[in-house]
């Protein structure tokens, strides 16, 4: 999945966004700049697929709302400041475009990538291999410069041999 960077105007498509009540007194609620959206510059050219609400549960977790919405049309002035960006929910390559995407409820938004196997220069194989090439390449820096400072010594060592000899 893929955010939606590029809100003016938002291409037609279909996306998903959590949207939180205010984390703090005075904050923008994303859910009521959602609102506002689809029944004002967006109406007619959105439409709303899915809606659920969550609680909140504790101190620490606010309210969310999770949307399902489709943009029949291109338009502008979606609430990125206050709801965020949504995902894109990408569509089959066939004609016309078969929707292929699983996403249908919020449980769908989440998946276990322990078990998953990345092809090679993506996702976390790329991470791992970063990570990998960084150590290496530390290691390598690391041991020249304790090189070169041993050798430091040693010349230090030599001449100060040097010296005492010649005294």
């Amino acid at each position: 999945m893929a955010l939606q960077r590029n809100t003016e105007p938002m291409p037609a498509g279909r996306y998903w966004i959590d949207l939180f009540e205010p984390l703090a007194a005075g904050r923008p609620d994303a859910r009521a700049s959602f609102d506002r959206w689809t029944s004002g510059v967006a109406k007619g050219k959105v439409r709303v697929e899915t809606i659920e609400e969550f609680p909140a549960s504790g101190s620490d977790t606010k309210a969310r709302r999770f949307v399902i919405f489709r943009v029949l049309e291109p338009v502008g002035g979606f609430p990125k400041n206050d709801a965020g960006f949504p995902e894109i929910i990408k569509l089959g390559k066939e004609q016309p475009p078969i929707e292929k995407s699983p996403v249908k409820t919020s449980e769908d938004t989440v998946h276990d990538q322990s078990d998953e196997e990345d092809e090679p220069g993506t996702g976390t194989q790329a991470v791992k291999v970063l990570v990998v090439v960084g150590v290496a390449v530390g290691a390598v820096i690391g041991g020249a410069l304790l090189w070169a400072w041993l050798e430091g010594r040693a010349a230090k060592g030599a001449l100060s041999a040097v010296k005492s000899a010649a005294a």
